[in-house]
């Protein structure tokens, strides 16, 4: 298999929890800035996790059906979008919409990528890929909302979203 191909599956497995956990900090703020609860910011979170779960439904047949590099591409523009939206989102409301946009586009990613190893690797080699994959995204967790809380303080909370965008 290509030597290019684990490096590019560990960039995309990230984008999921990298949206998860990076704007984690910025929670406190966000809600005071658009003027509503804790709980109501909060359900950014749910939304994008909802939106992961059942994008799992709809996105898988489409991966299978128009194939990986299709989906993980739309998936990826979709993020992108998304963040970009999450940063000038002016209304609550409008973040909501971002998160659930890119809780599918994440989804999306997620599903191509471990797909993809079932696909292009021998199921020898594809435990080692998985674990590879698995500690990739058991990183982020720890780092994400460090990095996040920094940029948050220097740059504001939108920056975490800009970086999603970048990074996409």
């Amino acid at each position: 298999m290509a030597k290019n191909l684990l490096p590019m599956l560990m960039a995309m497995v990230l984008l999921s929890p990298l949206a998860i956990d990076i704007y984690l900090p910025s929670l406190p703020t966000m809600a005071i800035e658009y003027g509503v609860s804790a709980g109501e910011v909060q359900s950014t979170l749910v939304l994008f996790l909802f939106a992961m779960g059942v994008g799992q439904i709809l996105i898988g047949p489409l991966a299978d059906r128009f194939g990986r590099r299709p989906v993980a591409l739309g998936g990826i523009a979709l993020y992108v979008l998304s963040a970009l939206l999450a940063v000038v989102a002016m209304e609550f409301e409008w973040l909501q919409i971002a998160r659930v946009l890119q809780g599918l586009a994440a989804c999306s990613t997620s599903i191509v990528v471990f797909s993809a190893v079932r696909d292009c690797y021998a199921p020898a080699e594809s435990t080692r890929i998985y674990s590879y994959l698995n500690g990739a995204i058991c990183v982020i967790p720890a780092l994400a909302p460090t990095l996040g809380g920094v940029m948050a303080m220097q740059f504001g909370w939108r920056s975490t979203f800009g970086l999603m965008a970048v990074y996409g």
